[in-house]
Parts: C-alpha cells; structure tokens; sequence
C-alpha cells in the first residue's frame, strides 16, 4: 500500500476535525495570537501566565479496553506526542480545546491497541534491515545525511528511535491491512473513465499568460502629489524600456514586487488569478509586446507578456493513473474505517464519564 498506516490512521481516527482550526488576533498586542491548522504562530506570553490549568490525576483511569485500563496519564503523554504545540498555547486555550483532544488521542491509542493485538495473533514481524531501508529512504528522499535527519527529528522533539519504531509499526500495520482490506480496494477501468467523464472541469485549464512586470508601489490613500511622483517614475522606467533597455534587468533594479528577483517574471497564470486591470491588460496583448502604465491597487505597473497558453484539457491518458490513485485511496480509506470499527464493536471497551467519541453512545463507566 504506497500510502501510510499510521499516517492513514491518524486522518482516520484523531484528525476527523480540525479541533485546534483558530484563527484569533488581539489588536494592539504585538504578541498576537494566530493558529492555522494546529500551528502555533506566536503567542503573547503575558497570556500564557495569566491563568493555570487545575491539577487532574494523571492515574485516572478513562476507559477500559477489555481488562487493559488506560490512564489519563498515558493520553496526555501521547497528545503531547503527537501535538507538542499544545505546551505553548496560553492555559485558557488550552482548557478549552483539551477535552476533545483527549477524546481523539484516547481513540487513537483504543485503535492501535486493538491493531497490535491482530499483528501479534497473525504473528506479522518486521526486520531491523526493513526498518532502516525505510530510514535511508526517508533521508534520500529529503536530500539528508542521517546526522541531518537526526538534527531535524530533534527540532521535533523526536529521537531517531521514535522513529524507528513508528516505521516498524507502520509496516506491520501495512501486512495486516494487506491481508483484511487487499479485496476492498478495486476500482475497476470503468469506474476511472465514469470519474473523468463526470469531472472533467478538473482536469481542464483556463487561457494562460506568462507575463514580466516592473512595478512602481504607490499607496492608495498616498497624496495626490506622491502618486503623481510614482507615476512620473514609472513613466520614465517605461521610457527605458522602450528604448531597447533590458527588461528584467530594470525590473530587478527597480522594481517594487518580490518578482524583481527572477527579473519581474509571474510566471503563468489566468485572467482571474489576477487584479482585473493588470489582468486585463495582459490578456489583450501579444507575446513581447509592453504595455503602456497599468494602474492597479498595488501602484503603476508596465507589463510583458512572455508567452500565451490557450485553453486546454489533459487527455484521459494523461490522468487515469492518477484519477485510480485518488480512487483507490478513497476506497482503502472507507474500508480502514470499516474495519476499524469492526473491530471495536467486538472489544469490550468502556469509557469514563467525558471521555466517550462524540458519536457513541452512553458506556459504563471504567473502573
């Protein structure tokens, strides 16, 4: 299976939604809070200490697995694991997003508990030799030295080891899914032509411009004397140019946009990737022409068109490798889950109060 066990797992059991998806600013503090998909990107430190989270006991026990008892130790060990960015996050935030943190680790370990014991009954083991080609690949794929890999694990907060194990667990996870889910998984040729006949507006492209531009910045609300400064400014970079000066040469000297640095270049795009007056402009003119001054939002522009690409739509050729790919993985997918739960219907699994999936229902309480 090319894609990831564990990988699969967490997007199957722990991430079914974004539970830390915030995207917060405190205006007027320079130590603004902004989290995107689980990142934490700065947070102010004055709020981090302005309360604490109250003290709970790590032995309480928050379901039971058969005989097995799990801790609320044991989850907040691996949710740190897995989230280290929860350390950071001031203690109010974190109070409010832990309980269904907990709740989704505390799957995760249920899950794999119940999948380790299916890889020891079927006797699946895995070699040392495998696990470190799995390693090298990883460093040959990244374009690092295993110093390097270990360098960058440990920015991680993770050992070579941990690693290590995670690889071993994951091919041992892959043979098990191999064996239960191998029939699951089969998309058929029609079922690949039905995908790109009915979604077609996927694989199909706009009219495309490469273009060049030097751009002249001017603030909107600037005065009426400092735009006509701007303006005055372009007007004679445009001169430059129309003299036979070197384009992207000017542009890299004079230009006002991140593109000075590759000579103005934008590289391709469609018409409504860009601010309809620039995009305007483009679109209407040929390859090597230069325009005239574009005023935009962003200031005085003058544009280059490169190169022209017409509208077009890849051949079912060129995409049915990878329409069986997405295909495929959306059908091993829907089986993992099936056999995931499958498996927990079968276990004796009790919950404390609040620790249950959303979607169960009531348990006994674990003892």
């Amino acid at each position: 299976m090319r894609r990831s066990i564990l990988l699969l797992l967490s997007l199957v059991v722990v991430l079914g939604s974004n539970v830390l998806a915030v995207d917060q600013k405190k205006k007027g503090n320079s130590g603004a809070i902004e989290i995107k998909d689980a990142k934490v990107v700065n947070i102010s430190s004055a709020d981090a200490n302005k309360t604490e989270i109250p003290k709970e006991d790590p032995n309480k026990v928050v379901a039971t697995v058969g005989s097995k008892k799990i801790t609320l130790g044991e989850v907040d060990e691996k949710a740190m694991k897995k989230m280290p960015q929860l350390s950071q996050l001031p203690p109010e935030m974190r109070q409010q997003y832990l309980p269904n943190i907990r709740k989704r680790v505390l799957d995760m370990i249920i899950v794999e508990g119940l999948l380790d014991a299916e890889v020891k009954a079927a006797n699946f083991k895995v070699s040392d030799a495998d696990v470190m080609a799995k390693v090298n690949e990883i460093c040959a794929k990244n374009g690092m030295t295993m110093d390097q890999l270990k360098e960058r694990l440990s920015s991680m907060g993770k050992s070579l080891e941990e690693l290590k194990s995670d690889i071993a667990k994951d091919l041992v996870y892959q043979e098990l899914f191999e064996k239960e889910l191998g029939g699951a998984v089969n998309v058929s040729d029609a079922e690949v032509k039905k995908y790109y006949d009915e979604h077609g507006d996927q694989f199909a492209t706009k009219d495309q411009v490469r273009a060049s531009h030097i751009l002249v910045k001017v603030d909107p609300k600037a005065s009426e004397e400092d735009k006509a400064a701007a303006k005055k400014k372009a007007q004679d970079l445009l001169a430059k140019v129309k003299a036979g000066g070197d384009f992207a040469k000017i542009a890299s000297e004079s230009s006002d946009c991140p593109s000075k640095a590759k000579g103005g270049d934008l590289g391709f795009f469609e018409h409504d990737k860009m601010v309809k007056p620039f995009a305007d402009a483009a679109f209407a003119m040929n390859v090597g022409d230069v325009s005239d001054i574009v005023e935009t939002q962003f200031g005085y522009h003058i544009i280059k068109v490169t190169d022209k690409k017409a509208a077009s739509k890849k051949s079912f050729d060129e995409v049915k490798g990878d329409i069986r790919m997405q295909l495929e993985g959306k059908q091993r997918s829907e089986a993992t889950r099936k056999y995931i739960d499958g498996l927990k219907a079968k276990a004796n699994i009790k919950y404390t109060d609040g620790f249950a999936p959303e979607e169960s229902k009531p348990a006994a309480p674990a003892k």
